[in-house]
């Protein structure tokens, strides 16, 4: 009975070591693929310029990844930078890729700027007749890995008429493990091109205007799939009359849902997110929901600009009596929405 007894704890200990180990490995895992995610975010890889010394006649190619560091690279992340990188070439139009599918498993290596290969392509010939079948220029190789507290991400472009490497471009940047994480904190200002009006009984006197709305909010986004681009948040604003507030005193409240969707640049080395967002407004004792959309451009590493529309019924509000002005204006209806805001 005790050694029964003996046995299951140390069944039950060895389970828990083993599955606390395996979510350690998990978390790293997830760490380092939210820490690519965001490299690949924030900075633009791949720009046609850095290709100009790059002869005229390498436009077909195919993309291979290195096997150096494959082994230690969580496939999901390989398949994120993978298609990054794909999405890159096609935004430049320098290259055509070549699409090779036993590449993947040829497993062909750089180091000190040496060809390696596995069983399959064991020489340098092996690697001009695989160019020849594909009837491609040059393979593009890359290698992602961790360096310390450094994210490196290698580029070759190895011509395959001879073998030479004509290319090579290094990006890196930097990783803090504890940094990352799926949820991220915006803090942010912005303006709303809404106008007021109260007009006055006086013809001498012109009406008095408000020609903007200034905001100020928080949002909480979380990031579910940062190969998927597709982030959610919720938060909180409160907007009220930028000028004029002794004629114009009001402010309000929002609440916002938001989708924002990584796209392709809508100009060269230009990033652009799509965001889509409706919510609740209360102000002056009325009651709206709101609609805004428009595009989202990072810049740095936590900072963005966003400019677009907001759509909210037209009401009506009253306001304190003044000489010779109009007790009600309207406030609502179709304007632009220009935010700047940081990430934390």
């Amino acid at each position: 009975m005790l050694r029964q007894l003996i046995t299951r704890i140390i069944l039950s200990v060895s389970l828990t070591i083993l599955l606390s180990a395996q979510a350690d490995v998990y978390e790293q895992q997830e760490k380092t693929y939210a820490a690519y995610g965001q490299f690949l975010r924030s900075q633009i890889i791949l720009i046609k310029s850095e290709f100009r010394r790059i002869p005229s006649l390498v436009k077909r190619i195919s993309i291979v990844e290195k096997t150096k560091n494959k082994s230690k690279m969580p496939k999901r992340t390989r398949t994120l930078i993978a298609k990054r990188i794909n999405d890159r070439i096609i935004a430049e139009e320098r290259f055509k890729i070549i699409q090779c599918l036993e590449c993947g498993s040829r497993k062909i290596s750089i180091t000190n700027n040496q060809l390696g290969f596995d069983s399959v392509l064991q020489n340098n010939e092996s690697l001009r007749k695989k160019g020849r079948n594909l009837d491609i220029d040059a393979f593009l190789m890359w290698d992602a890995f961790i360096d310390g507290d450094r994210i490196v991400l290698t580029f070759d472009l190895v011509q395959t008429m001879d073998n030479q490497i004509i290319w090579s471009k290094q990006y890196s940047g930097p990783y803090d493990p504890s940094a990352y994480s799926h949820f991220n904190l915006d803090i942010y200002v912005g303006i709303l091109g809404f106008d007021l009006e109260r007009k006055s009984s006086d013809t001498n006197k012109a009406n008095e205007k408000v020609d903007n709305i200034a905001k100020a909010g928080i949002r909480l986004r979380e990031r579910f799939s940062a190969a998927d681009r597709v982030e959610f948040s919720i938060g909180i604003e409160y907007f009220g009359p930028l000028a004029n507030r002794s004629k114009f005193k009001f402010s309000g409240f929002a609440g916002e849902g938001r989708v924002v969707i990584d796209i392709l640049p809508l100009m060269k080395h230009l990033k652009t997110n799509l965001y889509i967002a409706a919510g609740p407004a209360y102000y002056k004792n009325q009651f709206s929901v709101f609609f805004r959309y428009g595009i989202e451009i990072p810049f740095q590493r936590f900072g963005y600009i966003s400019m677009g529309g907001q759509y909210m019924p037209k009401k009506e509000l009253t306001f304190s009596s003044a000489e010779n002005l109009s007790d009600t204006a309207e406030f609502g209806g179709t304007s632009y929405d220009l935010t700047l805001g940081i990430r934390l």
